[in-house]
């Protein structure tokens, strides 16, 4: 199932991921390079410049099967970014993620466990962030 209605073409502006790594920065080394923006009809979200991102939080030991350069990044840094501000619940961001992923060519299988991944253990961030 995808969240994204047909009539309700997934707009990223600008087209393409601009990150910065930094080596210094801890457990977020990657910053984002100018605003990034994602609208589905339904959901609009704008990412500021220098927003930071750990991209993912997968553990070490499945770092083989999701590596951090992986086709997902978008999809990872618009996930954080939901979780960080909580507009919306905590359903929404993990769909969007789900679509993103599928938008940007994510094998299905990736998909699925990525999505049922952060459904299932994202609650702990959720909460946190929420502090």
């Amino acid at each position: 199932m995808r969240y994204s209605h047909p009539s309700r073409p997934v707009v990223f502006d600008p087209p393409y991921l601009s990150l910065r790594f930094d080596p210094f920065g801890g457990d977020k080394p990657w910053m984002t390079v100018g605003t990034h923006n994602y609208r589905d009809g339904m959901i609009v979200y704008s990412v500021p410049s220098g927003f930071r991102t750990d991209l993912d939080s997968v553990p070490s030991l499945l770092r083989i099967l999701f590596p951090s350069n992986g086709r997902f990044k978008r999809a990872a840094l618009f996930h954080d970014f939901a979780y960080r501000q909580q507009k919306g619940s905590r359903f929404t961001a993990d769909a969007m993620f789900r679509t993103i992923m599928q938008r940007d060519g994510v094998a299905a299988w990736r998909v699925l466990l990525m999505y049922y991944g952060v459904r299932l253990f994202g609650g702990f961030a959720w909460r946190s962030n929420r502090k």
